[in-house]
């Protein structure tokens, strides 16, 4: 978590930072059986849906 703020603090991409981000919180997920605190649950909910829409654009990228 530290890393992902000392990354967005510095300036770095708002997108790519969220789908790193709703990546390590699944990966902690699986670990964890599905078992997460709902902090890190909310958290992954705006997270998840920055980074669809960062996906969108960077495939919509690859395609024009």
């Amino acid at each position: 978590m530290l890393k992902f703020a000392q990354q967005l603090s510095e300036g770095r991409d708002v997108g790519l930072i969220s789908v790193k981000l709703s990546n390590a919180i699944t990966d902690y997920s699986l670990k964890n059986d599905f078992i997460i605190p709902k902090a890190l649950s909310d958290l992954y909910a705006i997270a998840a849906k920055n980074a669809e829409k960062y996906r969108g654009i960077m495939s919509t990228n690859i395609w024009l």
